[in-house]
């Protein structure tokens, strides 16, 4: 296998809505960021984004990974952390 595409667990912070109806301004500004877990092969990263996939392909001929499946891009400024599994 093909050693170009690491796989790793990314976490990151999302919105999250603080609740349903009429809040209290106070807990309109207690509301957490949802914590996500992503993982995958790291497809690109850099200081804008990161992508990872969940399904690589070959080309017919098994020559390199081409393709890419549930491609997932992150912004860079919400990941917290990035482990390489």
């Amino acid at each position: 296998m093909q050693v170009d595409f690491p796989i790793v667990k990314v976490t990151w912070a999302d919105a999250q809505e603080a609740g349903v109806g009429w809040l209290d301004l106070q807990e309109c500004i207690e509301a957490p960021l949802a914590k996500c877990y992503s993982v995958g092969w790291l497809a690109y990263h850099d200081d804008k984004k990161i992508v990872i996939m969940a399904t690589l392909a070959r080309n017919n001929d098994d020559s390199e990974i081409s393709q890419g499946g549930d491609c997932t891009a992150i912004p860079a400024d919400w990941v917290t952390d990035i482990e390489y599994l």
